[in-house]
């Protein structure tokens, strides 16, 4: 069975996408300021207000949130998802207004054009979402893992293959009921080892998951509001006063834009922190990179700078290779727990046949046993023939007993 290694390379590749999205945003880096026009795909590109950099980081500034959002709700179990629809329709719809197809926020957004445009995308999400069967079946981590990584991966898994190759070899050489008492042992092994602390995870979290949805739910609610507080702020001052706080504008043309660029990093970093906390997958370390990234982008904004996502994020590249370096250790890991699972489900699978195959042949050697009895019943005295029924009794009624046991 190849199933779990397919779910392992699936969590590999939502790793890797979720650390490289949030790099896509330093592309606008690549076009000159000055440039006014751009022809991609054989269309020329303009915009009626501003330069190709500024309109391609404010369209990226939308499009990392979107897929992010994206990714994140095709790949959250609880209800709550839901409520992640009404961001992916604003930053679809935002996008939309940076490149011009959409006239400007807020209006669309309580309009049938913006309602119409942004419907058919939410109803493909739906879709596509209902069709993913093996959504939550990616592979459980629990979080202390990194305490016992060493030891799992060096000995664990070679004394198990050991284990599992030299029954296997040696099966030639033993009865069938040899043979299954050793794989039964084996993979009770298995159970005790990995099996039920898969099944105790998902218990602990089933507890909590209506508190956590309800809290969440809520959260995320305060969150939109965030996204309308910068279309309340009248344009061109440079400071405001805010339930009694005065905030300036920081360098930025007005302090609209300034609360503008800060919330939109402060919703997708409570959304991502959220997105850590709550997932209950391996790769939820590699939600940290993008966190990261967001974090320090957010505080940026209130420094004495003159380009923001620039080269001066490079400071925090260390922080994202570290962060990397801890998913591919933990990646690592993960693969041999998947094959773990894997040896599981085949053992399990085998023991089941053996048992199909002892049932199989000694249902009919006991028939067969039974009629030959019968046959020899005139031969034999009536004591000799309860006798020999006796134990034809005992010997099935032992035969099950090992049975039963052995499942346990």
């Amino acid at each position: 069975m190849e199933a779990w290694n397919q779910k392992y390379k699936k969590g590999v590749f939502i790793a890797t996408l979720i650390t490289i999205v949030p790099l896509l945003i330093y592309i606008h880096l690549l076009v000159s300021p000055v440039l006014n026009s751009i022809d991609l795909f054989f269309l020329k590109f303009e915009h009626s207000s501003f330069d190709v950099q500024t309109v391609l980081w404010a369209l990226l500034n939308t499009l990392v949130p979107f897929l992010l959002l994206t990714i994140m709700f095709f790949n959250t179990i609880p209800n709550w998802k839901y409520i992640l629809l009404p961001f992916i329709f604003l930053y679809f719809l935002n996008m939309a207004v940076a490149v011009e197809i959409l006239p400007d926020f807020p209006e669309v957004i309580f309009s049938l054009k913006g309602f119409f445009f942004g419907l058919p995308l939410i109803l493909v999400i739906l879709l596509i979402d209902k069709n993913i069967s093996a959504r939550a079946k990616y592979i459980t981590i629990s979080h202390n893992v990194l305490e016992h990584l060493e030891s799992k991966l060096n000995y664990s898994f070679k004394n198990f293959m050991n284990k599992i190759l030299s029954t296997k070899d040696a099966r030639l050489n033993l009865s069938t009921y040899q043979y299954l008492r050793k794989i039964l042992y084996i993979k009770i092994a298995l159970q005790d080892k990995y099996i039920s602390s898969l099944t105790r995870l998902k218990q602990q979290k089933n507890k909590s998951i209506l508190m956590s949805d309800a809290v969440i739910v809520f959260l995320f609610m305060l969150i939109l509001f965030l996204w309308y507080i910068p279309y309340k702020i009248p344009d061109g001052i440079e400071s405001i006063e805010i339930i009694g706080f005065v905030i300036q504008d920081h360098g930025f043309q007005d302090v609209s834009i300034f609360i503008w660029f800060v919330t939109r990093k402060l919703i997708v970093i409570a959304i991502l922190s959220t997105w850590f906390v709550t997932c209950p997958y391996w790769w939820r370390y590699a939600i940290l990179s993008p966190l990261i990234i967001y974090s320090y982008q957010f505080w940026e904004a209130f420094q004495n700078t003159t380009i923001l996502d620039s080269y001066s994020n490079l400071r925090i590249l260390p922080l994202v290779l570290i962060n990397v370096l801890i998913v591919l250790l933990i990646s690592h890991h993960v693969k041999y727990k998947a094959r773990f699972l894997t040896i599981y489900e085949d053992i399990s699978k085998e023991i089941e046949e053996i048992f199909e195959e002892l049932k199989s042949d000694y249902s009919k050697e006991v028939v067969k046993t039974i009629e030959n009895l019968k046959s020899k019943k005139s031969d034999h005295s009536s004591a000799v023939y309860r006798r020999q029924l006796k134990a034809l009794e005992q010997e099935l009624s032992a035969r099950l007993d090992f049975k039963k046991g052995s499942l346990l």
